[in-house]
């Protein structure tokens, strides 16, 4: 990605000693080097967890699948390790699923179904839709969702809670 030398050795040094310590209880564990991961809450964690899944975003982007937010085409929002997923149509979105899934795997990213959900908005918000499978079981549908602190409620046009 043409980043500068300097920069990634910077990143390799600063990642390269980072450690950890594990309590259960009241008990702590000897200090663990950290192998892989990016620091929870760093600064640049969310940066550097977008640059590791850019092959899912761009296999997304080549799918040419999303839909039209106020005129703009959105496939996708990554921040940090959320990916929110956007589509027109069912079938659309389970092959954005597939695509995410079948990269992710390339990577040694899982995909959380039981963190994952179906929201819906829009002119046909409240039909029934055919449920959504991946992984080991069904997307559970939801009429509230909650998305990097902001409540979002189906209906006809996408509504914001602040509560």
């Amino acid at each position: 990605m043409n980043f500068p030398g300097g920069i990634i050795k910077i990143l390799f040094d600063w990642y390269s000693k980072t450690f950890t310590i594990v309590r259960r209880n009241n008990s702590f564990s000897r200090l663990l080097l950290v192998r892989s991961g990016i620091k929870q809450g760093g600064i640049l964690s969310p940066l550097l967890f977008n640059i590791y899944i850019k092959t899912i975003i761009t296999a997304l982007e080549k799918a040419d699948m999303g839909c039209h937010v106020d005129n703009i085409f959105v496939r996708c929002i990554a921040y940090a390790d959320d990916i929110l997923l956007l589509s027109a149509s069912v079938v659309h979105l389970h092959k954005m699923l597939e695509i995410c899934q079948s990269q992710g795997e390339k990577l040694d990213v899982r995909l959380n179904r039981k963190k994952s959900c179906l929201f819906t908005f829009g002119k046909d918000y409240n039909e029934q839709l055919a449920d959504m499978h991946f992984g080991d079981g069904d997307v559970i549908r939801v009429d509230t969702m909650k998305y990097l602190g902001i409540n979002f409620v189906s209906s006809k046009r996408a509504k914001l809670n602040f509560r």
